[in-house]
């Protein structure tokens, strides 16, 4: 159950870095990109701990379930 939950953990994960590399993208072609590649870094790490916690959630309910 924990695996099911860190594999969602790695795809919602990667999926928040691309979506960040293509908006430091166009920050760079704007500007500075640094700013945002910071707050990019925390949103991603603030989004890896939430998405972790649910889906250890959801993995515990279907064990208790049984």
């Amino acid at each position: 159950m924990v695996k099911s939950a860190l594999y969602l953990t790695v795809v919602s994960w990667a999926l928040l870095l691309t979506g960040m590399a293509i908006l430091g993208a166009i920050a760079r072609v704007l500007g500075n990109p640094w700013l945002l590649v910071a707050v990019g870094i925390i949103i991603v790490a603030a989004w890896s701990v939430f998405v972790y916690d649910m889906a250890r959630g959801l993995a515990t309910k279907r064990v208790r379930r049984r």
